[in-house]
């Protein structure tokens, strides 16, 4: 497309996908003039959509993306923190925690069940299991919305941890 002056004019493209637990339902793509103000239009409905706050396993998730760059399908797809988490060997799962703040991992297993706590507790000393546990009973009374903000800091460090190839997660294999 050429419009004024000869002057290409692009776009922004943000791909919303909705869907529930591991599958993707419906998607749909957005299309923003590439200027600063419609970029941080871009941003802005991105940030609103992944703080959504949804009902059983549905979700939602929006995402900025360049053209002509390919992606995996599970980009598009809300990590779940129980199958991440569940997913990473002994090892991977210490890296994790030594890289996360203990409030935050404290507060990000407020909901969880016992496996996931279980996992987390026999990859930690004895006396900072026990200090977990005292935080996880101080933070119990947690709004959702903190508990997911916790779940998704989490879930970066993990993503970060598997883009390096410091860790690895049959959870997020790419081939």
């Amino acid at each position: 497309m050429r419009f004024r002056g000869d002057r290409m004019n692009s776009k922004r493209i943000v791909v919303t996908a909705y869907g529930k637990d591991n599958i993707v339902e419906k998607i749909s793509i957005s299309l923003y003039n590439d200027n600063y103000e419609a970029e941080k239009n871009a941003e802005n409905y991105c940030t609103t959509i992944n703080n959504l706050e949804l009902n059983e396993n549905n979700w939602i998730y929006a995402r900025l993306i360049s053209d002509n760059t390919p992606y995996y399908i599970k980009e598009f797809i809300p990590h779940n923190f129980k199958l991440m988490i569940l997913s990473l060997d002994d090892r991977a799962l210490q890296k994790v925690i030594r890289e996360v703040d203990s409030k935050v991992l404290a507060q990000a297993l407020v909901q969880e069940d016992d496996s996931v706590r279980e996992k987390v507790f026999k990859n930690v000393t004895k006396n900072a299991c026990k200090i977990l546990i005292d935080d996880i009973n101080y933070y119990s009374p947690s709004l959702i919305k903190e508990i997911n903000i916790a779940q998704k800091e989490i879930l970066k460090v993990i993503l970060e941890l598997l883009r390096c190839g410091e860790i690895i997660s049959p959870y997020f294999n790419e081939e």
